[in-house]
């Protein structure tokens, strides 16, 4: 064998492929890739080295299953499959195994995860389809809460938008809603609660079984509080405790308001007592309103109302107002012709005044320009000067006090003073002198009299003495006694006390009031 030919042989051996071959391979590898063969199984090549090689080498084509290519014979024993496409086959695998790495590293990372969704819209059967089609285990916790209803999502320990690895785990707290064991403390009902002001304590409050009902009755508004089914010394309940309130409807005997507007003051009248309404008539002068229809009225007709609590008020137009005149310019038969022209209510009073004259007008209570309507009254105050006094000696002090009282109702403001005197001469019981009379004073003056009580006398000692001395006594002194009887310690039959002292002043026929005695009380 050549040396260029175990060359080749030793590149062989070595699993490697000579650039080129001993042969010109070229043509048969075009001829066998223009004219396929049938495919026949290549043999089997044993080397021994031990052998010599003793003839040049002979090509031979050859079909493998590994595709086209040659076969070199280097003697009868040895030979050898050499494909040309084997280095191309190993590039593609190369690249194949990376792709298949590639994906398999890109799957890790990037495709075996998921992008956790806003759990918040998401239904329990939607949250649980989610969780196996992602192979997540999904845990729950349920907790109450007032603000989220039941079965609603409270919070995600992953955040929505948060992409994680599949076949992990999630916590999802889910509401119980709301709960029923806790304590909330009753306020104060009362009739100023309104059905509105119920319903908020009760949505503020999270009530589960709290129920309103509606109940007639005649002395509570309608849409107020009556009454609720809890025990009246109950402070506080739960959420689930079962309570009803009830709400006045207002009374049954409930009517709906009619416009009387149009009506006359006769129209309502007769209206109100069909209906046994109350009503409050107000005669207010109008310029445009008739006579006698109504202006106003304080219940807005289709307005409901309750007929036996509830008083109708309605203004009645008096036709056109009535302007006043000056009133202190003119006389007073000027002042009451005018009244009685405007059908008009007219006072007249009378008072004192030190410097206002008499028969002029001091006040009234209208001013001049001021507009009424028919029926108004004005009042008008007269002056009477200063304050006359006459002459009451010889008069008793009931006449003088009388005529002080009568003379203060006008506004004289006069003060009496009153002494008393024992006077044998002249009439007892009578006015004996007097300060100020038969002269005109100014208000607030103050008069002296002096009043006579009689003849003088002392008034005797009758304790002690016997019925009978007592008596004579009484008798002799111008003292009028009222004897009369009753137990005391003084001894049986005799004078136990008196009212009026002894030795003080008294005049003839004063009453003295006398006790005899019955003795000891048995």
């Amino acid at each position: 064998m050549s040396q260029k030919n175990n060359d080749f042989f030793n590149q062989f051996l070595n699993n490697e492929l000579p650039k080129e071959t001993p042969l010109e391979s070229k043509p048969y590898e075009k001829a066998f890739t223009q004219q396929p063969v049938k495919s026949t199984p290549t043999p089997k090549i044993e080397v021994d080295l031990r052998q010599t090689v003793k003839s040049e080498p002979e090509k031979v084509e050859v079909n493998s299953p590994k595709g086209p290519g040659v076969s070199i014979k280097t003697d009868e024993k040895y030979e050898r499959f050499i494909n040309p496409n084997k280095k191309r086959n190993q590039i593609i695998a190369l690249i194949t195994g990376a792709v298949a790495v590639l994906s398999v590293i890109f799957y890790l990372i990037f495709g075996n995860k998921v992008e956790v969704p806003d759990f918040s819209a998401y239904t329990p059967s939607q949250i649980a389809t989610w969780g196996t089609k992602n192979n997540m285990t999904m845990l729950y916790v349920e907790e109450y809460n007032h603000e989220f209803e039941k079965g609603t999502l409270i919070s995600q320990n992953i955040a929505p938008g948060k992409k994680v690895k599949k076949g992990g785990e999630m916590t999802l707290v889910m509401s119980l809603g709301i709960d029923p064991e806790v304590i909330v403390t009753l306020p104060d009902f009362d009739e100023t609660w309104t059905t509105d002001e119920l319903m908020n304590w009760i949505d503020e409050n999270n009530l589960m079984n709290a129920t309103i009902k509606n109940l007639a009755d005649e002395t509570i508004e309608k849409n107020h509080f009556i009454k609720s089914d809890l025990d009246k010394d109950l402070t506080e309940i739960k959420r689930k405790t079962k309570v009803t309130f009830y709400v006045s409807t207002g009374s049954p005997f409930m009517m709906s308001m009619i416009d009387l507007k149009t009506k006359t003051e006769d129209d309502v009248k007769a209206w109100a007592q069909k209906n046994n309404v109350t009503v409050v008539y107000e005669k207010v002068a109008h310029d445009t309103v008739p006579e006698n229809q109504i202006i106003t009225q304080s219940i807005e007709p289709e307005i409901e109302f309750n007929p036996k609590t509830e008083t109708l008020t309605v203004e009645v137009s008096t036709g056109p107002g009535i302007t006043v005149p000056s009133l202190n310019s003119m006389t007073i038969e000027e002042i009451k012709a005018w009244a009685t022209a405007n059908t008009v209510n007219l006072m007249l009073t009378e008072k004192y005044h030190n410097s206002v004259a008499a028969n002029t007008i001091i006040e009234s209570s209208i001013s001049s320009g001021e507009v009424i309507k028919k029926g108004d009254l004005v009042t008008i105050t007269i002056s009477l000067g200063k304050v006359g006094v006459k002459n009451f000696i010889g008069d008793t002090e009931i006449s003088f006090m009388e005529w002080v009282d009568e003379q203060n109702l006008k506004g004289a403001n006069i003060t009496p003073s009153i002494t008393y005197q024992y006077v044998d001469s002249a009439e007892k019981n009578k006015i004996i002198a007097q300060s100020l009379y038969d002269r005109r004073v100014e208000t607030g003056a103050n008069i002296q009299i002096v009043v006579n009580l009689g003849g003088h006398l002392t008034v005797p000692a009758l304790t002690g003495l016997s019925e009978y001395d007592a008596r004579q006594t009484c008798e002799y002194s111008g003292l009028t006694c009222v004897f009369t009887y009753d137990y005391s310690n003084a001894p049986d039959g005799t004078i136990a006390s008196q009212d009026r002292q002894a030795g003080y002043n008294a005049s003839e026929g004063d009453i003295m009031n006398v006790i005899i005695s019955k003795g000891p009380r048995p």
